[in-house]
């Protein structure tokens, strides 16, 4: 990056243009070098010319240049960093040879850059995201190509350079077609960059399946050659992210030596490195194996790159919503999902401290996904109404002094319906029942206020009664209020009338108002009623 933007700021009235050199991991490229030579610009374009593609092509075929094409850059003199319509069209044609080719473009005033790609549906160009791209620093292990306008002069002497090979010639014919403005005129990808020669070799089978989050992973290779400098294996862990939905975390690449396994003195000799459990901790590992020795120059030769599917697990969901109703015992099932197989038992932990009143434990300690984890909620009459709470529930796996946790929520809502009586004590007159008592002063008058909490439902609706009233007394109940507040929370207020007739006799009595939904019962006892004459 720095050696192209060093090129971009060097030519403050002019663009320049190149390719970005590496090669593919999965679903990611690893962009190592940057390569360009003479090209025709000005403040509004840039072209390599063809002897530039040409020669650029041969050494990638002959492996004078190491890795392959997977992008290209491009400066701009003035506008700052953005991609033109033209930019876009050049984008999409060198998405064609794979989506993963992306655009640098570099402010030659300014050093700043961006990289990106194009929609072929909108036809518009996708910055891509800081996050997804990751810098990183790592010794050369062959010689870096320059980026130098001088690297190819504009008309060598014959003697002075060897002729274009007819394979590379076929090689820009077939894949160096594109000519457009403010961008190179072709570019080919390769997947899979391989180099090397001469009697180095590495035989490699990759460790067997299966892998699990946790436990180490051994990667063996027989390496065969003289003069052997090193043996290393570059790898690089991909994990959940976590914040479920957020995507994956992918990891630095990682080169470590790989060691004899045993003495060895006749080649092939095996050379080993066990991945240590506090590293396989992703849903893949993904590896390549390298060596090269001290000949001159040096000789290179590198494996495939692998991808190790890791056993693991998370969550279905990020958020579970219940509503519990107080003194009613309830459970709620919270899916386990395995990823690449996992079937080890993993330990449910309830973190957050229930609300006053309320018990949230799991049925089981351990399940294994795909089996749910059960959680019972139990809740007392003092626990509080109309809330939502979050209580975080953790799955935790353990194995070999190596913790993986994973984290879901529990949304809980408490619920309940709720009663009251005022005044709890009235006096009532004996009448005849066909008057009804009409006058407001010689009968009981309560006043009954129902409360019906946010959440709360009755399939089979609400009863409201008085219970235990005295013989030969009868009631009267007369919805007189209804109110929804902003909380959800539904008050109804009655007025309950107690008539007593002529038969009914002088004494003081207790009731009960009673409200019934389903199993759920609720009273206010002890009211006072006084019949007099």
């Amino acid at each position: 990056m720095e050696k192209v933007v060093r090129e971009a700021r060097g030519h403050p009235d002019e663009q320049v243009v190149g390719i970005l050199l590496g090669g593919q991991s999965g679903g990611t490229i690893v962009i190592e070098d940057a390569a360009t030579g003479p090209a025709e610009s000005d403040t509004t374009k840039a072209t390599l010319t063809g002897d530039s593609i040409a020669r650029i092509a041969d050494d990638i075929v002959s492996k004078r240049i190491r890795g392959s094409i997977v992008g290209w850059y491009h400066s701009h003199v003035r506008g700052g960093v953005f991609m033109s319509e033209t930019d876009v069209e050049t984008q999409l044609k060198l998405q064609q040879f794979s989506p993963l080719v992306t655009a640098m473009v570099i402010d030659a005033q300014t050093g700043s850059s961006a990289f990106f790609r194009a929609d072929s549906k909108t036809k518009e160009a996708i910055p891509v995201p800081s996050q997804n791209i990751r810098t990183e620093v790592a010794p050369p292990v062959s010689p870096s190509y320059p980026v130098e306008r001088a690297a190819y002069p504009q008309a060598p002497p014959a003697a002075a350079s060897a002729p274009i090979s007819t394979r590379t010639i076929v090689v820009v014919v077939i894949l160096i077609t594109l000519a457009v403005t403010s961008g190179i005129i072709a570019l080919v990808y390769y997947r899979g960059p391989q180099y090397g020669g001469g009697t180095l070799a590495i035989t490699h089978n990759p460790p067997r399946a299966p892998f699990t989050i946790g436990n180490p992973i051994t990667f063996d290779a027989n390496v065969t050659g003289s003069n052997l400098q090193n043996v290393t294996l570059s790898y690089r862990v991909i994990e959940q992210a976590p914040s479920r939905g957020a995507g994956v975390i992918i990891g630095n690449l990682v080169s470590v030596p790989m060691l004899l396994k045993a003495a060895c003195s006749n080649p092939p000799c095996t050379y080993s490195y066990t991945l240590p459990s506090s590293e396989v901790s992703g849903l893949n590992v993904q590896y390549y194996v390298s060596a090269y020795d001290t000949s001159s120059p040096p000789t290179i030769v590198r494996t495939d790159t692998y991808t190790l599917d890791v056993g693991d697990f998370n969550w279905r969901d990020d958020k579970t919503g219940i509503t519990a109703v107080r003194q009613i015992e309830s459970s709620v099932s919270l899916p386990l999902e395995p990823i690449h197989n996992f079937n080890e038992p993993v330990t449910i932990k309830v973190v957050t401290q229930a609300p006053l009143g309320v018990r949230i434990a799991p049925a089981t300690a351990q399940v294994r996904p795909p089996n749910p984890a059960i959680l019972q909620i139990t809740s007392t009459d003092r626990a509080q109404t109309t809330s939502k709470y979050d209580v975080e529930i953790d799955a935790v796996y353990a194995v070999r002094g190596v913790q993986i946790t994973r984290s879901t929520t529990l949304e809980l809502t408490l619920t309940d319906i709720a009663l009251d009586v005022s005044p709890t004590y009235q006096k009532t007159k004996r009448c005849s029942t066909s008057s009804r008592c009409s006058a407001t002063n010689e009968n009981a008058l309560y006043t009954v206020t129902l409360t019906v909490y946010d959440g709360f439902t009755s399939p089979s609706g609400i009863e409201l009664y008085p219970s235990g009233l005295p013989d030969h007394t009868s009631y009267e109940l007369l919805l007189v209020d209804h109110k929804i507040a902003a909380d959800g929370t539904e008050t109804l207020v009655y007025n309950l009338r107690i008539i007593a007739d002529l038969n009914a006799k002088e004494d003081k009595y207790l009731f009960s108002m009673v409200v019934k939904s389903g199993t759920i019962t609720h009273s206010v006892d002890n009211i006072q009623l006084e019949i007099t004459d």
